[in-house]
């Protein structure tokens, strides 16, 4: 199935990124800058265009009209107006979506520079397949490198999306009480225990993530195979079977074959695991989304950041991925006395 195009003229970077983020899983994004909106609207009948969407920031009144009559004449197509210096274009991105029946995706693509289509990146798409099945999935990457999204983007693009995500990091967990932690434990299973959910009842029907789960204990690796084999479990101190109801993701930056050689992962389990594997690439390959997380990041720090802050933040390899690129705008922002965050204002 092809699906449909939507053509977007704007030369602001954060609303290209806004809208890729919220259509691009539904319908194909084609760009074009201001200056060149002529050519694309008159090679409009080869693209299959459904909607357009005009940012009208920095145009007058009369060229808004032209564009808007050239397309009423000859493309038979819904046509929006957004301002993108308006601080309320996500609210008017919504209301497109709900004009033209497009439901907004939740996955992640990044704008582009120039005209054509947005491309999809293999692991994304991975992500959105992945997402309509009920197998465990695991996620590998360097930390920082976004695994967490990566679990989110499944729950929210799955069935289950209206329902529990519930994330809990292995290695922040007590490893005497991860068990209980995970399982849930009966009144007096042992010292001033007291009866309570585990992690996967607190899930529900909804999705439960695991991260770091080559942190988890030899005995307690072969209890969670004992679950995924059975799809059942016990609380700690009962012999009642529970059945898991929730789908699981699973996140590790270990490297589980190396310790499944040394013997500090089980094998079954590893094997368990990796029939769905998405592995996320560093930051410094994916290099198109350092500008969009970057204003993503100094938007909810109330800063905008300047054409050679984000030059500068584009070249640099961010060994520590989207976790050190929060920390550098964070940084800057508090150590920034203006709204601008220019180049000299950014602390890496």
């Amino acid at each position: 199935m092809i699906k449909r195009k939507l053509l977007l003229i704007s030369d602001n970077r954060e609303l290209y990124w806004f809208c890729s983020r919220k259509l691009s899983g539904r319908c194909e994004i084609l760009h074009a800058e201001l200056k060149h909106y002529g050519e694309v609207l008159s090679v409009y009948d080869a693209l299959s265009i459904f909607c357009v969407l005009l940012d009208t920031s920095s145009l007058d009144s009369s060229t808004v009209n032209g564009i808007r009559n050239y397309v009423a004449d000859r493309m038979d197509c819904p046509f929006f107006t957004i301002d993108s210096n308006d601080g309320s274009f996500p609210s008017q991105v919504e209301f497109m979506c709900a004009s033209v029946g497009e439901e907004p995706s939740h996955l992640l693509e990044s704008p582009i520079s120039s005209f054509s289509a947005v491309p999809r990146k293999p692991y994304l798409i991975q992500l959105e397949k992945f997402a309509a099945h009920e197998e465990p999935v695991l996620l590998l990457g360097e930390s920082g490198c976004g695994k967490s999204h990566g679990a989110s983007l499944i729950h929210l693009n799955s069935s289950r999306s209206s329902r529990p995500f519930v994330h809990r990091n292995i290695a922040e967990l007590n490893p005497s009480l991860i068990e209980s932690e995970l399982f849930g434990c009966v009144k007096g299973a042992y010292t001033d225990a007291m009866e309570r959910e585990g992690l996967f009842e607190k899930a529900k029907d909804g999705t439960l993530f695991i991260d770091e789960i080559g942190e988890l204990s030899i005995e307690n690796q072969a209890k969670l195979l004992g679950v995924l084999d059975t799809g059942k479990f016990c609380r700690v101190g009962s012999t009642k079977e529970i059945p898991v109801r929730c789908r699981l993701v699973f996140a590790t930056d270990a490297d589980l074959e190396a310790r499944m050689k040394e013997h500090t992962f089980k094998k079954q389990l590893y094997w368990r695991l990796c029939k769905f594997v998405v592995r996320i690439p560093p930051l410094r390959e994916r290099r198109d989304e350092i500008v969009p997380l970057s204003l993503e990041f100094a938007k909810a720090c109330g800063r905008k950041l300047s054409e050679d802050a984000l030059a500068f933040l584009e070249s640099q390899d961010w060994e520590g991925n989207i976790r050190q690129l929060m920390f550098c705008i964070q940084r800057s922002a508090v150590l920034s006395d203006s709204e601008m965050i220019f180049r000299k204002d950014l602390v890496l």
